[in-house]
């Protein structure tokens, strides 16, 4: 673990003696460096190190998964990228490109690999490209790609290929299109692809599953489009929930030369039924469904999603909409009353959602009708019925003394413990235009705290400080297995460092009070006089609110902290 976060004092001892050595650049918040670039990589020859790290994933089985491109004397670029997996700091190399890929050639080499999705056990299943020899012409070179699962470590075999007779249909059928794959909680993969044209989409697709042991064909266009009475014109890649999945798609009337229209599927038990369609009334209102937004929450055994309605009013036209009861039924529409501001009401709501496995729900959604400019928020919705406000424009952060205050909120992220991180903007007296962005947690009480921010000064390998620049979580990519949240309460993220340099780390849900100047995770009187002997004689880690002075405003503001979270 390292220190950071030049803002938060030291540990110290009570002694003035001991205190007058102290830096203020350790922090009570941890955070673990996972892969920098420049370090050698694991798996690969002597001399080869990371040179560019992707925001990890981490996968359901403890392990940190990521993209990195390699650097070293000589290095081909035919050999410069790979796939890697840390799990408790012991590193390892999933594939890497010139690795024998499964194809038709059995000299095959994968030579791009595009995307990745990891099952429980922390096996992957790879979107890849692939060079074969035996192929001289550059359209078809460019089109040999696949979808591989992993088999045994290093070892992969070939789910889908391009230009490979399409499982389950008509002979002459070949794949034409593979997208990347999503991974039920079984382990099993879900991906969808396409066929030539059949007259109901320009590039239709067709959803197939490893799941009974074989890559089997689930659903293709023509098939009959439950609580329709038309046929299904294409899928996109499901999400899985539960021992099923659900997946939007369109369809249409058999013959007809329509767009099609949007709806949703869900498949439990074998069975598959819709569960909201385009034109179909939405529950909780009087308008119809319009459209759905394209990423669905998953639970452990409920579903949530935005839709669009067929409303006049421009104003309430959306909405989230869960299963989690049993039957469907609205969580929250714009131009509801908005939960926890009294002066405004549910503005447009984003597209994106966050579910765990008891069924609550995290959204961010902007606010309509408030008097200030604090018009952004991000709930939760509990699985028992409770909406709470977590985080709102113009609050201010729990372990950020003095003036400093979100100005933005990205998409939430929730684990099973209802543990929480957001990427936010901040705005305020103590934020420059290099201190601004930031990734919040919230812990299992509410609380809002910092978990990095840019400015903060990192000792990520005992080298030296280096400086925040820019950070990045990959909140995108839940039906792949991959979360920048775990279940274990770890949350994952790429920093990257004035110096040029970036790292992929991870760091703990958990406040810590930036008042606990012993560090010993109790704020009581040793934390008061620690800080009044550094306050009193003008010490490093005295400035607590970060202005460049030490006055009376930072003894104000270390009371404020002392005060609030005092045990």
């Amino acid at each position: 673990m390292l220190g950071h976060r030049n803002a938060r004092p030291a540990s110290c001892l009570l002694s003035l003696c001991a205190l007058a050595g102290l830096a203020a650049a350790a922090g009570a918040q941890g955070i673990t460096a996972i892969a920098l670039t420049g370090q050698q990589a694991p798996g690969v020859e002597a001399g080869v190190g990371f040179a560019r790290l992707s925001p990890p994933a981490l996968a359901a089985d403890g392990s940190v998964v990521f993209f990195a491109t390699l650097a070293g004397d000589g290095l081909s670029a035919e050999l410069d990228e790979g796939l890697f997996s840390f799990d408790a700091g012991v590193g390892s190399l999933i594939v890497r490109e010139s690795d024998a890929a499964p194809w038709y050639a059995p000299d095959t080499r994968f030579v791009g690999l595009s995307d990745f999705a990891i099952d429980a056990g922390g096996s992957v299943v790879l979107a890849a490209s692939v060079d074969d020899p035996a192929v001289v012409d550059a359209a078809q070179k460019a089109r040999a790609l696949g979808v591989f699962t992993q088999v045994a470590p290093g070892v992969f075999a070939a789910l889908a290929r391009i230009d490979e007779q399409a499982t389950g249909m008509p002979e002459g059928d070949l794949y034409e299109t593979l997208d990347s794959a999503a991974v039920a909680p079984d382990g099993s993969s879900l991906f969808v692809g396409g066929r030539p044209g059949d007259g109901f989409d320009s590039q239709p697709k067709g959803l197939w599953s490893d799941r009974t042991g074989a890559t089997t064909l689930l659903l293709a266009p023509g098939d009959a489009a439950p609580g329709t009475g038309g046929l299904f014109a294409h899928f996109e890649t499901p999400t899985p929930v539960g021992d099923g999945f659900v997946i939007r798609g369109s369809f249409k009337p058999e013959g007809s030369q329509d767009r099609g229209a949007q709806g949703l599927w869900r498949e439990t038990g074998g069975g598959l039924a819709a569960l909201a369609l385009e034109g179909h009334p939405a529950p909780g209102t009087t308008a119809g469904f319009a459209g759905f937004a394209p990423r669905v929450g998953a639970g452990e055994a409920a579903a949530a999603f935005r839709a669009e309605l067929d409303s006049a009013d421009a104003a309430v036209d959306s909405g989230l909409w869960t299963d989690r009861a049993g039957g469907l039924g609205l969580l929250v529409r714009e131009g509801d009353s908005a939960p926890g501001a009294a002066d405004a009401t549910i503005g447009e709501i984003s597209r994106s959602l966050s579910m765990n496995g008891a069924g609550d729900i995290a959204f961010r959604c902007a606010l309509a009708g408030t008097t200030t400019d604090a018009n952004t928020a991000v709930y939760l919705a509990q699985a028992g019925g409770w909406f709470l406000l977590i985080a709102r424009e113009g609050d201010s952060i729990d372990d950020e003394p003095g003036d400093v205050r979100i100005a933005g909120l990205g998409d939430p992220l929730v684990n099973d413990a209802g543990e929480m991180i957001i990427p936010a903007h901040l705005a305020g007296a103590q934020v420059t235009a290099t201190t601004n962005d930031a990734l919040l947690g919230v812990d299992g009480d509410g609380r809002v705290y910092t978990i990095v921010r840019e400015g903060d000064e990192i000792d990520p390998d005992g080298s030296g400080a280096r400086v925040v620049k820019s950070i990045v979580a990959d909140t995108s990519a839940h039906e792949r297995g991959r979360d920048a949240l775990d279940n274990n309460g770890r949350a994952g993220f790429a920093l990257s460092f004035t110096d040029g340099s970036s790292g992929v780390f991870t760091s703990a849900i958990g406040y810590a009070s930036p008042a606990d100047l012993t560090g010993d995770g109790v704020v009581n009187t040793q934390d008061f006089v620690a800080y009044l002997n550094l306050w009193a004689n003008s010490l490093p880690g005295a400035d607590f609110n970060r202005d460049g002075g030490i006055d009376t405003q930072d003894f104000i503001a270390f009371l404020a902290a002392w005060s609030r979270d005092r045990t």
